[in-house]
């Protein structure tokens, strides 16, 4: 399907490159993969959690609620400006949606994982 049909614009250089920036943090592909296993719009807050949950699985003993709010205000002002910026996502005020790139770039990650994990390696993170 070309990008005509599906109302994208094309891929351009500059394009690619902010979605190799934005993938460049693991935070960002956390990010990703909440919002493809949700597969509807999730609101600021739940992504917040599940990234701190995730980076919790650490174990560093900070208090959930603190931790997701700091992440919460990370999400806002740094890592989902950039996931927009790359067309990955949108947001409203309320909501976090995965975009047809977003979905896309995310199966693709994980297609390239899983031919990366058959070889012996454990992947992306």
């Amino acid at each position: 399907m070309s990008s005509t049909e599906t109302n994208e614009s094309p891929v351009t250089r500059s394009s690619f490159d902010q979605v190799l920036d934005a993938l460049s943090d693991a935070r960002r592909r956390i990010i990703l993969q909440h919002l493809a296993d949700a597969d509807r719009p999730v609101a600021l807050a739940d992504v917040a959690t599940a990234v701190a949950g995730r980076e919790r699985t650490d174990g560093d003993g900070t208090d959930d609620r603190t931790t997701a709010k700091q992440v919460a205000v990370m999400l806002h002002h740094v890592h989902l400006p950039k996931l927009e910026e790359a067309r990955l996502v949108e947001q409203t005020s309320t909501e976090i949606t995965l975009t047809p790139t977003g979905e896309r770039v995310y199966r693709s990650l994980l297609d390239g994982q899983d031919q990366v994990s058959d070889n012996g390696t454990t992947g992306y993170e």
